[in-house]
């Protein structure tokens, strides 16, 4: 009670000497107490430090939604192990990289081509976003898209129409990530009338319908779907950032020759029609790139 009643100010002129002999030892014992604290927070800092990039690891590093660490199953049953020596990348799944699950819908009778995604996965170094991306079928997630019970992470779906009603719309997509709007649709015969338009009924053997790299034929028409696909992906990964209405929206200037490109441009002289259809994502996207 003593040591109370010396840090109260009407004691101060009672006895001043016992006052500063207790100003003293306060002063000590919070010096002390501050001392074993920063100590403390030394350790724990120290720890916290050694101990975050393991449980970032297992969260999930590579932020695609998915904690890989070990195999993930399907709702639909399907079973995607974990990457391991000489495994095809689409097939398994890699906690350092990212995933990326794709229901694509094909109309009845498909324009699809082979290979479908081949931009999205494509290497950064050829100008891909380096996605790995695995093709899915309708049923193979729940109801809402979210691919596994182990996860929220919800797949992509891009559906098919063989409507052509309007040639100057050739894909469409609401913008955001996997876990946002649900509406991407890739006009496929739109684009193949929209290229008999140009060059002809014969395109599909027509060596003067062209694509920028010489390819002609049913190889531009295989590209320009392929590119379409790819970009209304791009939309829902968030790319192309900048809003601006002069583009159409998150979308470069036609003519840039990427893939987020407002529109696919074409020449025609001498009867040869040449398109020019991006198909590499700029430096910006790469890094853009967002799954949930």
């Amino acid at each position: 009670m003593k040591k109370k009643q010396s840090m109260r100010p009407w004691m101060v002129h009672e006895n001043q000497n016992y006052k500063r002999k207790e100003v003293i030892y306060s002063m000590k014992k919070r010096q002390c107490t501050k001392s074993w604290m920063y100590a403390v927070w030394i350790v724990v800092s120290a720890l916290t430090l050694a101990i975050l990039p393991i449980q970032t690891q297992a969260q999930d590093a590579d932020l695609d939604g998915f904690v890989e660490t070990g195999n993930i199953i399907l709702y639909g049953g399907a079973t995607y192990p974990l990457c391991g020596q000489g495994m095809d990348r689409l097939s398994c799944l890699d906690p350092a990289t990212k995933d990326l699950f794709v229901i694509l819908i094909p109309a009845g009778t498909s324009n699809i081509p082979g290979n479908p995604l081949e931009y999205i996965y494509m290497p950064k170094s050829v100008g891909g976003l380096a996605i790995a991306t695995h093709q899915i079928a309708e049923g193979q997630t729940d109801p809402s898209r979210v691919v596994s019970p182990s996860s929220s992470q919800k797949a992509i779906r891009i559906t098919e129409s063989l409507d052509t009603s309007n040639l100057n719309i050739l894909g469409s997509a609401s913008y955001g990530t996997p876990n946002g709007l649900d509406n991407a649709t890739v006009y496929t015969q739109r684009i193949i009338e929209f290229i008999k338009s140009k060059c002809g009924t014969n395109y599909a053997t027509n060596t003067n319908c062209l694509d920028n790299t010489g390819n002609y034929g049913q190889a531009v028409v295989n590209k320009y779907i392929k590119h379409t696909i790819a970009h209304e992906a791009g939309h829902m990964m968030k790319l192309t950032k900048v809003y601006d209405s002069r583009n159409g929206g998150n979308h470069y200037k036609t003519g840039t020759n990427v893939i987020m490109d407002q529109s696919v441009y074409y020449t025609s002289k001498s009867g040869k029609v040449t398109f020019y259809m991006g198909t590499t994502f700029t430096s910006n996207d790469q890094t853009d790139a967002t799954l949930k």
